[in-house]
């Protein structure tokens, strides 16, 4: 009974074979036992009741189950794999926004230098300016 079950071809044959006899309603342990006068028919009758109810219990709640973890595993890699696409593109995004930050850095390094320059050039205009002024009156 342990190995019963791992080759669904078998257990289907062997059960279809047997469920004739199964459902007949004299087949029972205690019957069988009495019948033979000895305890190893109706512990053949246990075997074989035992091993009808695990392929019924595999019918209709093990196989089914095993059918919705195959199809979830199979969601769970097409999710993995949207995952990883999606963790790459965060990747390569902050990648582009760390490049992007250092450029506006060095931008607003750049426009302040330029403003210095261009305060600097406004006052030696108007230093020009006056020496053009003063030159001219004199």
């Amino acid at each position: 009974m342990a190995e019963f079950g791992e080759c669904e071809d078998n257990s289907d044959i062997v059960i279809e074979s047997l469920s004739p006899l199964l459902n007949k309603p004299t087949f029972d342990p205690q019957t069988y036992a009495q019948l033979s006068g000895g305890e190893a028919a109706g512990q053949l009758c246990s075997w074989l009741c035992g091993v009808h109810s695990l392929h019924a219990t595999l019918q209709t709640k093990t196989r089914p189950l095993q059918s919705k973890l195959s199809t979830m595993q199979a969601s769970l890699g097409e999710y993995t794999d949207r995952l990883k696409a999606q963790e790459n593109k965060i990747k390569v995004l902050d990648q582009r926004l760390a490049g992007l930050s250092v450029a506006l850095e060095t931008a607003s390094v750049d426009k302040s230098q330029q403003s210095d320059l261009l305060r600097a050039m406004c006052r030696e205009m108007e230093h020009t300016k006056r020496f053009i002024e003063v030159s001219s009156i004199m």
